[in-house]
């Protein structure tokens, strides 16, 4: 496989949203989430063979200078042939914090696998948190009771643009949507995890499986 990106001069999406004068604005960071998702649909459903990332996060997002995401580091990635529905791996590889839950006790790698490492992802840029902190504390694992209660997204919310939220219907009902993803995408150990779009008009997936399945508490 021989990948041929544009120059990212923005560097990581990690670099920008970690380092310590970095401002991302809404903007920006639905952009990312934004094109991600495009990105991921085309190697799950468009590229002439499937192919499973199995290490998204916001290290192997570049960004041009149109603050473009590009997906990169393709160097655990698998080919997902169409009469498999799933590989079954006996070595656990990539990063600590992205792992979905049926990877890390089963071993199974599939489209959900890169779906659930993407939501956390989306919960880096909705929070502003790294997915472990310094204590190995787990984003997944504060973020999840305020999930599972329903609670306004703007408890989570990044200080650095959560004074914004009120300003704009748009961006309200973004931030809305990308909860509503998180609580899906990092439900539990769910093979049948949706697909799901944060903007229906815009994100790449739609649901494809019954929604009571969706959620396991």
């Amino acid at each position: 496989m021989h990948l041929v990106l544009q120059l990212s001069p923005h560097g990581s999406l990690a670099n920008l949203l970690h380092g310590s004068k970095s401002k991302l604005n809404w903007d920006v960071r639905y952009k990312v989430a934004l094109g991600t998702a495009k990105g991921l649909e085309y190697l799950h459903e468009k590229c002439p063979r499937r192919i499973i990332h199995r290490d998204i996060k916001a290290a192997n997002i570049l960004l041009t200078e149109e603050f473009e995401p590009q997906i990169s580091d393709f160097g655990l990635a698998k080919w997902l042939p169409d009469k498999l529905t799933h590989h079954t791996v006996s070595s656990f590889e990539g990063t600590f914090g992205y792992l979905a839950p049926e990877y890390c006790t089963h071993g199974i790698v599939d489209e959900k696998t890169d779906v659930y490492s993407y939501g956390v992802l989306l919960l880096e840029l909705i929070t502003g948190r790294k997915a472990l902190d310094t204590s190995k504390k787990s984003l997944v694992m504060w973020v999840k009771p305020f999930l599972e209660n329903n609670q306004w997204i703007t408890e989570l919310l990044d200080l650095h643009f959560a004074i914004l939220t009120t300003r704009s219907k748009t961006y309200s009902e973004e931030l809305h949507d990308a909860e509503e993803y998180n609580a899906t995408s990092l439900g539990g150990q769910d093979l049948s995890r949706a697909l799901q779009s944060m903007n229906k008009e815009d994100l790449c997936y739609v649901h494809r499986c019954n929604p009571s399945m969706m959620r396991t508490r």
